[in-house]
């Protein structure tokens, strides 16, 4: 139900957003970084750049499309309490179409001799048959495609769903969000399928012959609690700043948002443990191979990081009420979270572009983890630049009214 019209009356508008230099000067120091890790991997060790390359690709393109499906979700559902946060995930989806160009640039690495996607481009070894068996699947005609139709769709729906929300602030018009409530449910129904599928191709294609039926969800949840760690983390920011009054953001829509990033804290542990719980106990050589590279050749430390930093503590801080609602400790958490979410793309990719390699353990991995850092500090000041060019509240959304009376009893 749509409510009243425009900004209350004796509630000021948010100030525009100014995008700090201290902020600009951290991202050029990231993409700085990316840029020498990248020169260095070219020069040095090609396969730790496209490592580097595709995890960074995958990490900031999955915020913007988990960021659309954060607005789509709202839509669908009716929701009002996230009405004054939408600015913020709107601002991150503006980094698809850059993601989709990486995300070309990646695809194009399985045209070349020594690629990250070699185990299916050029089966060999024992596990040859099975691969060629998957080859409906796994050819190069059909990645290229079903990435150009399914980046494609996303494009032009993340771009509907912000030009309506961006139009509305111009004319006021109600039927922005008639349509926009319209297009949630089919972003989530183009989104649920494009990305269970993308994820196969990039992550769980590089050890082809191995499988889980879990691996979209799986994917998913952990994207999931990052994106919205990083809407958490901005919103909190924008209001200890000054940019956002507590009119519009106060503790309780934080406390929603940190409740999402809790609740998916706990499925993204449920998943994990299932999926391993299931092929521990099969224990199928086909299967047990996904673990068995992630713990053999030095591996085994950094999987137990991987526990305890995505699932473990922030479980354990973020179980308490009070963390949730605004702070330092909700800021901290936060940042953990992305931390994690950075750390285990590395985790997902580097062992399985490895295998067979004559260094498969970790060492040190600089050239990755800098790529992705200047990823990360790309995608940072595109978000932060969208973030500036607009109203950092939908001042014309109807249901301005309703949010402005959001609280939790």
């Amino acid at each position: 139900m749509m409510g009243g019209h425009g900004v209350p009356e004796n509630v000021s508008a948010p100030e525009p957003f100014v995008v700090p230099q201290g902020l600009k000067t951290a991202c050029y120091a990231l993409i700085a970084l990316g840029v020498i890790g990248l020169v260095v991997g070219l020069l040095t060790d090609p396969m730790a750049t496209q490592i580097g390359w595709l995890s960074g690709f995958w990490l900031t393109t999955a915020f913007a499309l988990l960021s659309a499906f954060f607005v789509a979700v709202g839509y669908a559902s009716y929701a009002m309490w996230n009405v004054t946060l939408r600015r913020i995930p709107e601002a991150m989806m503006g980094w698809l179409p850059i993601g989709a160009v990486t995300g070309a640039i990646t695809v194009g690495f399985a045209f070349l001799e020594h690629s990250i996607f070699h185990h299916w481009t050029h089966p060999e070894g024992p596990h040859a048959a099975v691969v060629l068996k998957k080859g409906w699947w796994l050819n190069t005609n059909r990645f290229v495609i079903f990435y150009v139709i399914t980046m494609a769709l996303l494009l032009y729906l993340v771009a509907k769903l912000r030009r309506h929300s961006y139009t509305q602030d111009q004319d006021g018009d109600v039927e922005h969000s008639w349509k926009l409530q319209s297009l949630g449910p089919v972003f989530l129904i183009i989104f649920s399928l494009g990305f269970s599928g993308l994820a196969v191709d990039f992550l769980m294609s590089l050890q082809p012959s191995w499988f889980s039926t879990m691996w979209g969800v799986y994917i998913f949840a952990g994207a999931w609690q990052a994106t919205n760690a990083m809407i958490c983390l901005t919103a909190v920011l924008l209001v200890e700043r000054g940019y956002l009054d507590k009119v519009w953001v106060n503790e309780n829509h934080i406390h929603d948002v940190a409740k999402f990033m809790f609740a998916f804290t706990v499925f993204y542990g449920y998943i994990a443990f299932c999926q391993f719980l299931l092929i521990w106990y099969a224990n199928l050589p086909e299967e047990t191979i996904f673990y068995h590279d992630r713990y053999l050749n030095g591996w085994a430390i950094w999987t137990w990081v991987l526990v305890f930093g995505k699932f473990i503590i922030p479980f354990a801080v973020l179980l308490r009420h009070g963390i949730k609602r605004m702070g330092y400790g909700l800021k901290a958490a936060c940042v953990w979270v992305v931390c994690a979410q950075i750390f285990e793309l590395w985790w997902l990719v580097a062992p399985a572009a490895k295998v067979g390699s004559a260094h498969p353990g970790p060492g040190i991995p600089f050239v990755e983890i800098s790529i992705m850092l200047g990823f990360f500090g790309a995608f940072i000041l595109v978000s932060a630049r969208a973030l500036s060019k607009h109203s950092l509240i939908p001042v014309k959304d109807p249901r301005l009214h309703e949010v402005i009376a959001h609280h939790q009893i």
